[in-house]
C-alpha cells in the first residue's frame, strides 16, 4: 500500500502534525482508507498542560498529536496502535537544585506509556518516572500522579535507566508490532516521525514519499532514496541518531512547495492548499 512519510526539519514546531492530519482528512475525504501513525510521540506537560486532564479523563497516556492524527483517521484504529509509544516529558525545578541548572531548558520523561498489538488484542504498559518527579515542581508532581493513578493499567513505578531506554529505541520492535496492523489494514498510511528524526522506525523506511516540512514549505524526496541515504547514515548511531538535515544533504529535494500562513492551525490545511502537492506525489 501507499505510504508517507512526514519528517521535521526543525526540531520544534515545523508543522508536521498539521500536515499530516490534514493530508489524511483529505485522502479519506477522497476515499482512501488513510490512516495517520506516529510510532513515538512526547509531548511536554508544562507547556501543553491540558494533556494531562486528556490522559486522566481517557484513562490512557497519549499525545496531542496522536490525538489529532486520530481524528483525522476517523477513529479506525484505536491510539495505542497509530502512537504504540508515548511519552510525557517535564522540566526540571530549579528551585530543588539550588537554582544551579546546567540546562534549565532539557525535559525529562516523567509517564509514558508502551503498547504491542498482538493477532488479536493490544497490549499497554504504563510507566511512571520517579527519579524525573522527584526533580519536578511539586504542582507538576502532583498533576501527573493525579493522572497517573486514574490509568488501566496502573503504571508501573520506573527510574531514569528505564525511561532513557524508551526515549533512546529499545522498544522500537513493540512500536513495529502496532505499525504493521495498521499497514497491513490499510490503503494509504501517513508515518509522522518525532522532533527532527530522519526515521521514526524501520517501517517507515518503505515510505513511498517522504516530505520535509519546514514553517511554511514542504520538500518533497522520493522514500527510495531517502531510505539509501539514512542506510548509509545509520552505522554512525542507528536510526534514531540520524537527522532531516543530514540526510536532504545527501538527497536534495525534488520539488518545493509553499504552504499557506495559518492564522488557526487547528483548522489545518484545506483540500486546495494541498492540491498540488498531491496531485504530484500520486501521478508520478
Amino acid at each position: 500500500m501507499p505510504s508517507l512519510l512526514i519528517t521535521g526539519y526543525t526540531s520544534l514546531d515545523s508543522g508536521k502534525t498539521i500536515l499530516a492530519g490534514s493530508l489524511v482528512s483529505i485522502l479519506r475525504s477522497r476515499g482512501l482508507d488513510a490512516v495517520g501513525v506516529k510510532p513515538l510521540a512526547g509531548v511536554d506537560a508544562w507547556e501543553y498542560p491540558w494533556i494531562l486532564r486528556e490522559i486522566r479523563d481517557r484513562r490512557v497516556v497519549i499525545s496531542g498529536d496522536a490525538l489529532r492524527l486520530y481524528t483525522a483517521s476517523e477513529g479506525v484504529e484505536g491510539l495505542e496502535t497509530i502512537s504504540p509509544i508515548t511519552v510525557i516529558m517535564a522540566p526540571r525545578d530549579p528551585s530543588k537544585q539550588m537554582w544551579r541548572l546546567p540546562d534549565p531548558e532539557k525535559r525529562e520523561p516523567v509517564l509514558g506509556r508502551i503498547s504491542v498489538c498482538r493477532a488479536n488484542r493490544v497490549d499497554t504498559v504504563h510507566f511512571v518516572n520517579t527519579d524525573a518527579l522527584n526533580r519536578a515542581s511539586n504542582g507538576i508532581t502532583a498533576a501527573v500522579l493525579e493522572a497517573a493513578g486514574r490509568l488501566q493499567p496502573l503504571p508501573l513505578r520506573a527510574g531514569d535507566d528505564f525511561a532513557e531506554r524508551v526515549l533512546s529505541g529499545a522498544f522500537t520492535g513493540e512500536a513495529e508490532s502496532c505499525i504493521a496492523r495498521v499497514l497491513a489494514r490499510h490503503d494509504y498510511v501517513v508515518f509522522e516521525s518525532n522532533s527532527d528524526v530522519a526515521v521514526p522506525t524501520p517501517s517507515a523506511l518503505g515510505a513511498d514519499w517522504v516530505l520535509v516540512v519546514a514553517p511554511g514549505s514542504i520538500g518533497v524526496v522520493k522514500g527510495e532514496r531517502w531510505a539509501k541515504a539514512v542506510e548509509l547514515l545509520a552505522g554512525t548511531g542507528g536510526l534514531k541518531a540520524i537527522t532531516v538535515r543530514e540526510v536532504l544533504a545527501l538527497t536534495g529535494v525534488l520539488e518545493t512547495f509553499q504552504l499557506p500562513f495559518l492564522y488557526d492551525p487547528m483548522e489545518g490545511y484545506r483540500e486546495q492548499d494541498l492540491d498540488a502537492l498531491i496531485s504530484y506525489i500520486t501521478r508520478r
